[in-house]
């Protein structure tokens, strides 16, 4: 069974610099450093999805709140989403 593992999507005040993008790369690095480290082991169902770049440079426009996808997030978010899972199933 195929796991795919998604980072956090950027939200509106992780603008670089901010503490918010550290933690955010952070957390993002931890999650990709663990399923490589899982191929390396021999785990060959595993895979990264990096949210934080779904959104694009204009990632601040693509939620309501800052936090919570629109229309146009959602959108990009499903289009990453799919653009991936077609790449996993076709393995």
């Amino acid at each position: 069974m195929p796991i795919l593992i998604v980072s956090k999507i950027r939200y509106s005040n992780a603008s670089k610099g901010s503490l918010a993008y550290e933690l955010l790369m952070s957390n993002r690095d931890f999650q990709k450093n663990l399923v490589e480290e899982r191929k390396t082991n021999g785990d060959k169902n595993i895979y990264f999805l990096d949210g934080s770049t779904i959104l694009e440079d204009d990632y601040f426009e693509c939620t309501v709140d800052g936090v919570h996808p629109t229309d146009l997030g959602s959108y990009r978010i499903a289009n990453a989403l799919i653009s991936v899972i077609k790449n996993i199933l076709s393995e």
